[in-house]
């Protein structure tokens, strides 16, 4: 198990494939995937093919960033799954061309089980990530990308630095997303 670090309170390390019935009933809650739309997958199954597929793309990846990729989220001290966090080549995203995402930009994103949401799980392991990611040459931003009435979420972003760039159009969702952009210096 390839682990990235541990925050005050926090242990991130890579998804394995042991972690498919945590994403499966993670993304089972009706309130986690209310700003989501669709799950990443519809059964354990589904799940460790994801898994699967994030190992050559990133972990295993000569040319990858070691900080790139998927990363369980656990609580420290009980090492409770508690969510994921991603930090990926922006142009990864799906939605990337109607985010408007760039070369050298790189994309946090972040999903929780909603009773770890409000203890500032999300923007403690974010902002650890976010200044990891800052210190790497080859990133010229960091972006994310929310609803525009995930205010939960985009309050997450911007404690973490990054600021409102633009409202985009998403293909199959209502609300517009709010592109956030913290540039590198």
């Amino acid at each position: 198990m390839r682990q990235l670090f541990q925050t005050s309170r926090l242990n991130l390390r890579a998804l394995t494939l042991e972690d498919a019935p945590r994403l499966a009933a993670l993304d089972a809650d009706t309130d986690v995937l209310r700003y989501i739309g669709m799950p990443i997958a519809t059964s354990p199954e589904g799940y460790e093919e994801f898994i699967a597929v994030l190992y050559p793309k990133y972990f295993d990846n000569k040319d990858s960033s070691p900080l790139y990729g998927f990363w369980a989220a656990e609580e420290l001290e009980r090492g409770a799954f508690l969510g994921w966090f991603l930090l990926r080549p922006a142009p990864d995203y799906r939605f990337a061309n109607e985010a408007g995402y760039k070369a050298g930009e790189v994309e946090i994103g972040y999903r929780f089980h909603h009773a770890a949401w409000g203890k500032g799980y999300a923007t403690e392991g974010a902002r650890e990530l976010v200044r990891r990611a800052l210190l790497e040459e080859r990133t010229k931003a960091i972006v994310s990308l929310a609803l525009t009435e995930n205010r939960a979420s985009t309050r997450v972003m911007e404690k973490c630095g990054l600021v409102f760039d633009r409202e985009v159009v998403l293909p199959g969702y209502e609300m517009h997303g709010a592109v956030y952009v913290l540039p590198a210096k």
